[in-house]
C-alpha cells in the first residue's frame, strides 16, 4: 500500500489511504467495496468510509484515535450486525437514542456506551444501559428484516456534550463496537426549555368518566384549571402548581351528567379554552 495522509485537527483527523490497481488486482478485492478497518488491540473493527476508484484512495472523516488501519472489502468479512443508522436527539428529559439493524446474525444484544466530549482529553468509556438488564435492548437472534430499537439517556447534565458508541455481543460472548458514533450536545437550560403557554385537547374525548388535561408552561409556577357547563356555571376549579413545561392533569367528573363542558387554563395573563365531551 501507498502511504496514507492525515488530514485536519488531532483530535478530528481525516483518514486517507491509497492503494493502488495492481495491489486490489492481486488481493482479489472490488475496487468499489474497500472500506477502511481499525485494530482495536484484538480483533479488526469496520470503520467504513468513502473511496475514490479514480485518485485510487478510501478516505474516512472524523478519526480520533491513534492506530493501524487497513483496507479490506466487507464481502468477504460481513459484521454479524449491519447497523445502517444510529441518531441522538436532546430532549428536555435527556438524549433520544434511535438506531436500526438491516440484519443480525447470532447476535445476543446491544450495550450502549457514553463518554464524554473533551477535545483535550482522551475519551473515556461508560456503559449506561446493556441488554443483559433491558429486555429492549436484546436481539431477536437472526433476522433479515429492519429492527429498530431506542434508548432515553436521563442521566446527562446541561451544557455538555457527549459522544455515544453501541456494542454488540453474540451468543458466543463475541463482542464489537460498532464504528457508527453520535456526538450531542444538551443544551444550557435556558436554551434547551424554551416553552410558551399552551392548553392541548383533552384525551380521550368523549370521556367516561376521566380524561387527561395536557398543558405546557412558560415558566413553573400556578396555574388555574376552570371547567363550566354549556350555561358558563363553574363546575370545577383547580389551583395547579406547575412545573416548566409539558404538564398532565387527570380530570375525573364522576359527580357530573353527560353533556359538552368547557375548559379553560389560567396563568400569568395567559388563557386557552377547549371543549370536552362527558358521555354516560
Amino acid at each position: 500500500m501507498m502511504p496514507l495522509v492525515v488530514m485536519g485537527f488531532p483530535q478530528f483527523a481525516t483518514l486517507r489511504i491509497y492503494y493502488t490497481d495492481a495491489e486490489v488486482a492481486a488481493a482479489g478485492l472490488s475496487e468499489g467495496n474497500l472500506r477502511l478497518y481499525r485494530f482495536n488491540g484484538s480483533t479488526w473493527e469496520f470503520q467504513g468510509g468513502t473511496n475514490d476508484t479514480v485518485a485510487n484512495y478510501v478516505e474516512l472523516a472524523g478519526v480520533s484515535a491513534f492506530s493501524e488501519w487497513a483496507l479490506a472489502d466487507p464481502a468477504d468479512n460481513p459484521l454479524p450486525v449491519e447497523l445502517v443508522s444510529f441518531t441522538g436527539v436532546a430532549t428536555p428529559n435527556g438524549v433520544q437514542l434511535s438506531w436500526t439493524t438491516a440484519s443480525e446474525r447470532h447476535h445476543a444484544g446491544f450495550d450502549l456506551r457514553r463518554s464524554l466530549y473533551q477535545p483535550t482529553q482522551p475519551e473515556t468509556w461508560q456503559t449506561i444501559a446493556s441488554y443483559s438488564t433491558l429486555p429492549e435492548l436484546r436481539s431477536k437472534g437472526t433476522t433479515n428484516s429492519l429492527s429498530h430499537y431506542a434508548f432515553l439517556d436521563g442521566t446527562v447534565e446541561t451544557g455538555k456534550t457527549y459522544i455515544y458508541q453501541l456494542r454488540s455481543t453474540d451468543f458466543d460472548g463475541t463482542w464489537y463496537d460498532h464504528a457508527l458514533r453520535v456526538t450531542v450536545r444538551v443544551p444550557e437550560l435556558s436554551s434547551a426549555l424554551n416553552y410558551d403557554y399552551r392548553l392541548e385537547q383533552n384525551y380521550p374525548n368523549p370521556f367516561n368518566p376521566s380524561t387527561s388535561i395536557r398543558f405546557t408552561m412558560k415558566e413553573a409556577g400556578s396555574a388555574i384549571l376552570v371547567v363550566t357547563d354549556v350555561l358558563g356555571r363553574v363546575v370545577f376549579r383547580e389551583i395547579l402548581n406547575a412545573k416548566q413545561g409539558e404538564n398532565e392533569y387527570q380530570f375525573r367528573a364522576s359527580n357530573l351528567g353527560s353533556g359538552m363542558y368547557f375548559y379553560t387554563l389560567y396563568v400569568s395573563g395567559f388563557q386557552q379554552t377547549r371543549k370536552m365531551m362527558l358521555i354516560k
